[in-house]
């Protein structure tokens, strides 16, 4: 089975007292998934107007639905 890994920090400097820990993170995703997680997350990103980097630092009512349709299917690639 061959995949991918795909690794992000968080921002963090040094003398930043809001942003005081440095989180990376990575998920693995199946070649097999790869193709359909992309369209996927593209299809959501299309129906609400996302035309940049998904970004999680704040999370509004307006794209809460929108953080949790993605986080739903990163999950299910995550699982399959």
């Amino acid at each position: 089975m061959e995949f991918n890994i795909y690794c992000d920090e968080s921002r963090h400097l040094l003398n930043d007292k809001k942003d005081r820990y440095m989180v990376i993170g990575a998920i693995r995703i199946n070649n097999d998934s790869l193709y359909e997680v992309n369209d996927d997350i593209e299809v959501i990103k299309y129906e609400k107007g996302y035309n940049t980097e998904i970004k999680w630092t704040r999370v509004s009512k307006q794209k809460l639905e929108f953080k949790l349709k993605s986080t739903k299917i990163l999950s299910f690639a995550i699982k399959n």
